[in-house]
Formats: structure tokens, sequence, C-alpha cells
């Protein structure tokens, strides 16, 4: 980060989530999985940047905005694909209300 001279107005990410594996699990295990599991790639991000606050070497300035792709399987909501409340209090993120969908197939949007 120092290299870059400091924190970043914003992070756009599109993180490997593995679907083609995950599409393979029952339907069960992969919302429970989506909706908890801490080894998901966005929320391991969201850990990091809490960190990186916390160390007083922010990834993103205050207000700064993280644009993340999240994959979303046909019947599940956006809302059971997000990292956790904790995961995003501990990088001081919140969501904002104006999510849009790109649908990939009939099976899956992000």
């Amino acid at each position: 980060l120092k290299s870059v001279g400091g924190s970043f107005d914003a992070i756009v990410t599109d993180p490997p989530y593995g679907i083609r594996e995950a599409m393979s699990r029952s339907n069960d295990a992969k919302e429970n999985a989506t909706r908890q599991d801490d080894t998901l790639p966005l929320t391991k991000l969201c850990y990091a940047i809490g960190e990186d606050r916390c160390k007083g070497s922010p990834l993103l300035k205050s207000g700064g905005r993280l644009v993340a792709f999240i994959p979303v399987k046909k019947g599940a909501t956006l809302q059971e694909c997000l990292p956790h409340a904790a995961a995003l209090n501990v990088a001081g993120l919140r969501m904002e209300e104006d999510a849009k969908e790109q649908v990939l197939s009939d099976m899956l949007s992000r």
C-alpha cells in the first residue's frame, strides 16, 4: 500500500467463488455455506480490510467504496450471499440499497 501512496477511493473485485464446484453441492449445504462460511472470498476481503483499518493503514479511504461481483444462484437472494454483518462491521462497510443484478445464465446471476 505504501508504494501506491495510501488508501484507495474504491476497490472493484470479482473474487473467485468456485461456482462450478459449488454447483455440484446440494442446495441446503450450498445455502448454509453461502450465508455462514467465513472462508468466502468477499468475507475474507472484509476481514482483511478491517485488519488494515485496525493497524492504521486502511485500504479504503473514509467514504470509499468496495464494489464486488457476488454470485447468486437462482432462487437465492443477494442478502443471503453477502458477508455476514460482523464482517461488514469490522471492515467499516455498509450495503447500499441500489444493488444491480447481471443475469449470467438461467441458474446464475451476479
